[in-house]
């Protein structure tokens, strides 16, 4: 299986970080989506009444954007739930080696780790395992259509 190495190091915060990540197997596979199970568990305690997020000591007046019972659903809460669904068990779960992290960790020590790690991190899983990227991709236009979409100039 093709591995590759992510190193990242932060002196001011003390971490020095070298993962090793591998395309995945079937057994990886298995491993993201028990990841997965953990990162629903903590997305559903982010919520209240019945499944809503809500933001936190909101009231329960009613809005323009919401009825009584439900507040706004506050960014925080839905970038969490993003990183958890998302990001968590897909970079943990390709991990072969690591030095420097817990690999372990829970959903709320990961989402703590620095950016600067979790990008150059989830960019290497993403194209070792391009199948698990979890938004839609936009589609680079292949030479065939840009020869089929120019006209020569004498016909212009």
């Amino acid at each position: 299986m093709p591995t590759r190495e992510v190193t990242y190091r932060d002196e001011e915060n003390g971490l020095d970080v070298r993962i090793v990540v591998r395309t995945a197997t079937a057994m990886d596979g298995m491993v993201r989506a028990l990841l997965q199970n953990r990162a629903e568990e903590y997305i559903q305690s982010l919520t209240t009444l019945d499944g809503v997020p809500r933001i936190e000591g909101a009231d329960d007046e009613a809005t323009d954007d919401a009825p009584a019972e439900v507040a706004p659903v506050s960014v925080r809460i839905v970038a969490a739930r993003m990183m958890a669904r998302f990001l968590y068990s897909d970079l943990l779960a390709v991990v072969v080696e690591a030095e420097g992290i817990d690999t372990e960790m829970d959903v709320e020590t990961f989402m703590l780790l620095p950016e600067q790690l979790t990008d150059v991190w989830q960019n290497v899983v993403y194209e070792l395992n391009p199948h698990w990227y979890p938004f839609v991709r936009p589609e680079e236009p292949k030479p065939e259509d840009d020869a089929k979409g120019k006209k020569a100039d004498s016909d212009n």
